[in-house]
């Protein structure tokens, strides 16, 4: 950055020169231009002796020649004496009454001469003051006044592009000029008729129409006083940076109206130099100093309009301020959508409409601190004093205007005017009153600002409009902080922590509230599973599509539309996600992606750096490292903490409200059991699509603890429900056709194995069908359903049904009793429908053994009153190899779970009529017992795979 060369002839002492304002390499060029100066000063010096020497001869020369002239002079008096006769005296009163008869007309002329003036002010404010380039503003008149020394000169000096007026500051101080001067005019003229000096009165004919372009241009004037106040109001609230030339046309606008001019375009605000970062400082501060020059002179021209000291000045310039700080944050909605109409963007936008408010206030009350500082007490000063220096129509600005005309008509006018200079007080503000008027006033403009920047936070707006979600916070936060952080270094006598640390107390809490709000919609899962179970229709809502059914599939398998919705077609009719269950499943995903940005949102905030550099701006390494810890390391951390808090508590929330509804279904009457499994299922899938690591957020573990802890109380009741569902239909089927038949199938193919006691060694038909069936019934309800716990659960469940049937059978069935040998009574119907039943028991368990609904009621077969103790024994054996093969296939990996079955096989072996356990035939290693586990194992271990989910 170029330095700027201060002013030498502006210093009057060297205190002035050491002062904090002027860096080392600038008191290097004072110095070097206070040498060149002193080197100047003596060349010219030596150049004005030689001068002087020569002025002394050509005196006397001139005293020489001063002799013949007055010798001259003295004949040329004496011919005049003679010529002082009568008819002499007598033509000079004749002349004299034609001068006076010349001077009422003279008179005359000059009235009309200052209303032409008038009307040429009236005119030429009207053009200044227009939101229009005018086209006379300025014109460097081509016949300057003779009142105004060396014109010519200064005119070729200045030339007619310097002399132009580039910015509102320069246009409206010129008009104020004009303002003043038709002012005096108007005074000068509404005194009296008469000639003051003369005595002389103009005719009235004259008189009466100079009156009424009097009077038309008073009135004119008049709405030009209120419209270049309006002018100085809007510079003053102007937070422009980028050029002195214009301000924003909507400011400079009457009222909230809009306009621009060519160069009015090129104008940003104050908060432009965020969007530009830390790249664009260096053109920054030449435009601030332009912008702060007009300010200046719109000071300047307010001073003038209203005859005001520079302590009311300063007063205005604060109350402006102020009010307009407070209106950046009450704009109505109708005013809003016409500045963005004007600015082409788009209505709705309201995120950036609360964002320009926000940066807009806050760059006015630093914009303020900054320029009271930089003009008061010294530049507002000078300049006031400036405009009191010389008389008004001796001021070059208004000479050059063509439109006046001064060069004409400044003759016309009285010495009051001629002679008028503006009073103005300019001492009546010294630094310590311009301080303690400053510090009140950021102090009320501190509390408008943090009320102001509250109420945009916090506004709820229409559903047509955008909510400020935690992104546009962020970047509003990011925005605010970094243009006070920048601005407020540059403040002198103000700690900028103190508004600082209120400000991120607004946005953190204005965080935290949006935080919990997008964490809380956890809620609207449970509010789907609600509805879900509310509607709920059997054979409807847990429909879904079998992977293997080929009937009414919509399953592409031409891969027409390439692989991804093929295999996400499979893996939904797999794991039976169902319409029910991807409405939940999406809510949740949903909701996955807001807490994912929250997190994104969080580091994101973390990241930020908070060291501005720039070349004008000093800070030491404590105040930024401290400043980046405060916005970088605590307040991510305050959101982070809150966001974990805010996650379990959903997360927890959400646990109850599926236990409280799987609780309501469960206790329910008018739900069969049935839709109960059903509904199991479903709450199941959903838990368990929760609970997945493809649906879990990237955040803390302490959210993965409380998704790991997500429906693990209502769990086991689910399976319990499941597996009851399941297993009602094949342990029915095998209670009413398997347990009534007496017969043994397999009988010719024991193996005696080389011992005196026959054993079967395969299960009978009716056992192995069973399995055949609960096994098609788990793959009907869902492969998806059955993890370890599930089919744990499930096998502890068909053991104890089948040892509470078999049992009761035991003790109940008066065949099996011991009543000696009678020859069993059976009919054919009984024959017949165990030998087919026998035979067709692979075709049940083939066709519908797994459909989840209520059998119907069986025939009752016929049961024999008693069988023979041959038959009785050899049935007790094959019960015996098939509850120990039952043992094999129902072993639950559950730790600690017990079975009821080794007590059925208990209840079994002593009516087999095999030796005691510790008994050993033939001298053989292993007992009857032994021998039929071993076989049972051994059994399993070839056909477990038949089986699918139970192996």
């Amino acid at each position: 950055m170029a330095i700027t060369e201060p002013d030498v002839g502006l210093l009057t002492s060297s205190a002035q020169v050491f002062t904090s304002n002027h860096t080392l390499p600038q008191i290097r060029a004072i110095h070097k231009s206070l040498h060149v100066q002193v080197d100047d000063k003596a060349t010219r010096l030596r150049t004005q002796v030689g001068g002087s020497y020569r002025e002394l001869l050509g005196t006397a020369e001139t005293i020489v020649q001063m002799r013949t002239v007055m010798e001259s002079a003295q004949s040329t008096l004496a011919g005049m004496g003679g010529r002082c006769g009568r008819g002499v005296v007598g033509g000079k009163v004749s002349s004299l009454a034609a001068f006076v008869e010349d001077g009422q007309k003279n008179l005359a002329l000059s009235r009309a001469a200052r209303a032409a003036l008038l009307e040429a002010c009236s005119r030429t404010v009207s053009r200044l003051i227009s939101r229009t380039r005018p086209e006379l503003v300025p014109e460097v008149a081509g016949k300057v006044s003779s009142r105004v020394p060396n014109s010519s000169t200064r005119q070729q000096r200045t030339g007619q592009g310097l002399c132009q007026p580039k910015s509102w500051g320069e246009r409206l101080l010129l008009a104020s000029k004009v303002l003043v001067l038709s002012r005096l005019l108007l005074s000068s003229m509404g005194k009296t008729t008469t000639d003051c000096t003369t005595g002389l009165r103009p005719p009235a004919s004259e008189d009466a129409a100079v009156l009424a372009s009097i009077e038309a241009s008073k009135k004119s004037l008049g709405i030009l006083r209120r419209r270049l106040r309006d002018r100085i109001e809007a510079i003053q609230r102007s937070v422009s940076t980028t050029s002195s030339r214009t301000t924003k046309a909507d400011e400079i606008d009457d009222g909230a109206g809009t306009g621009s001019t060519d160069e009015e375009t090129n104008n940003l605000d104050g908060d432009a130099d965020i969007v530009r970062g830390q790249n664009g400082h260096s053109r920054a501060i030449p435009a601030t100093a332009n912008a702060r020059d007009d300010l200046l002179r719109a000071l300047c021209a307010h001073s003038l309009a209203t005859t005001s000291g520079a302590r009311d000045v300063l007063w205005q310039l604060l109350h402006v301020r102020s009010q307009a700080m407070s209106l950046a944050f009450e704009l109505d909605d109708e005013e809003r959508k016409h500045r963005h109409a004007q600015q082409g963007q788009l209505p709705d936008d309201r995120v950036s409409w609360i964002a320009d408010a926000v940066l807009r206030g806050l760059a006015l009350y630093t914009k303020t601190l900054l320029d009271v500082q930089a003009l008061l007490p010294h530049r507002l000063t000078e300049a006031l004093l400036g405009l009191k220096r010389r008389a008004l129509l001796d001021d070059e600005s208004l000479g050059q205007i063509e439109g006046l005309q001064l060069d004409i008509y400044a003759r016309w006018c009285g010495e009051d005017l001629q002679f008028f200079k503006p009073y103005i007080r300019h001492d009546d503000l010294d630094a310590a009153q311009a301080r303690d008027m400053l510090s009140r006033w950021a102090e009320r403009g501190s509390e408008v600002l943090l009320t102001g920047l509250q109420r945009a936070l916090e506004q709820q707006p229409p559903v047509s409009w955008r909510h400020l979600d935690l992104d546009a916070i962020v970047d509003l936060r990011t925005r605010v902080l970094q243009l006070w952080i920048r601005d407020s270094s540059k403040v002198r006598g103000f700690d900028p922590t103190e508004l600082l640390d209120k400000m991120r107390a607004i946005f953190n809490e204005q965080m935290l509230q949006v935080l919990v709000a997008k964490v809380g919609k956890l809620r609207l899962v449970g509010s789907e599973v609600t509805a879900t179970l509310a509607s709920w229709q059997d054979g409807i809502t847990d429909v879904h599509a079998d992977l293997w059914d080929g009937s009414g599939s919509t399953m592409d398998t031409g891969l027409s539309d390439g692989a991804v919705p093929f295999v996400r077609d499979v893996m939904a009719r797999l794991y039976g996600r169902s319409d029910a269950v991807a409405k939940a499943v999406a809510s949740y995903v949903t909701w996955r992606h807001v807490v994912d940005d929250l997190d994104a949102v969080v580091e994101q905030l973390r990241r930020q750096r908070w060291d501005i550099d720039m070349d004008d701006i000093v800070e030491d390494e404590e105040t930024i490292a401290e400043r980046q810890q405060q916005l970088s390391r605590d307040d991510p951390q305050t959101l982070q903490d809150r966001l974990e808090a805010a996650l379990e508590a959903a997360m927890k929330d959400l646990d109850t409200h599926i236990a409280a509804e799987w609780a309501t279904v469960a206790r329910s009457g008018s739900r069969s059991a049935s839709t109960k499994g059903n509904i199991a299922m479903y709450l199941v899938r959903v838990l368990r699509e929760l609970r997945s690591g493809r649906h879990t957020p990237s955040t803390s573990s302490t959210f993965s603890a409380a998704i790991g802890q997500l429906g693990l109380q209502i769990i086991p009741e689910l399976h319990a429900a499941i597996a009851q569902l399941v297993v009602a239909q094949p342990v029915q089927q095998f209670v009413s056709e398997v347990l009534t038949r007496t017969t043994v199938t397999g009988r010719p193919l024991w193996n005696a194995a080389g011992q005196d006691t026959p054993l079967p060694s395969t299960p009978s038909p009716g056992v192995f069908s069973f399995f055949k069936q609960l096994s098609a019934s788990m793959s009907s309800a869902g492969v998806d359903l059955w993890s370890t716990a599930a089919v744990a659960l499930l096998k502890q469940q068909v053991a104890e049904q089948l040892s509470e049937h078999w049992t009761t059978l035991l003790e109940t069935a008066e065949y099996l009793k011991e009543g000696g040998d009678v020859i069993a009574k059976t009919t054919e119907v009984a024959n017949g429908a165990g030998s087919r039943g026998d035979s067709s028991e692979d075709e049940q368990g083939a066709e519908g053994s797994g459909k989840r609904t209520q059998p119907n009621a069986q025939a009752p077969a016929s049961i024999p009153s008693t069988l023979t103790k041959e038959q009785r024994t050899d049935l007790m054996r094959q019960w015996l190899f098939d509850v120990a093969w039952l043992r094999c296939g129902l072993a639950s990996v559950a730790p600690g779970a017990v079975t009821s079955l080794p007590k059925l096989e208990d209840a079994v072996y002593p009516r087999t009529g095999l030796p005691a356990d510790q008994e050993a035939s033939n001298g053989s290693s292993r007992t009857p017992r032994q021998r039929v586990a071993k076989a049972a194992q051994e059994h399993w271990k070839r056909t477990a795979l038949l089986f699918g989910l139970l192996a």
